[in-house]
């Protein structure tokens, strides 16, 4: 009988999707910002979410206002990601997670 590899063999596809989960993990939070960038932020009153694998699908509530991944949701705020227990945001070229 031939034997076989105990460690299945992964594709392409997989790798680069756990490399860019892991990136999306390594974004800071808000206090990780330099000080300036901090105090120039908006206040952002968060409220519920819906997480779905299709990013289409995605919702977080902003200031009372439902938003999708992509939207400006403040002036200068761009909601960049919503992941199943946080939220990517960028400022003025800063990334940075807020928790929920």
């Amino acid at each position: 009988a031939p034997k076989r590899s105990a460690a299945p063999k992964q594709s392409a596809a997989p790798q680069a999707k756990q490399e860019a989960a892991s990136a999306e993990e390594s974004v800071g939070g808000v206090r990780d910002l330099p000080e300036p960038i901090q105090r120039q932020i908006p206040a952002l009153a968060l409220g519920g979410y819906i997480y779905s694998r299709d990013p289409a699908e995605r919702l977080l509530l902003i200031d009372k206002v439902l938003r999708h991944e992509g939207e400006e949701v403040a002036p200068g705020v761009t909601l960049e990601k919503l992941q199943p227990k946080a939220a990517v945001f960028s400022f003025k070229g800063y990334r940075y997670r807020v928790p929920y």
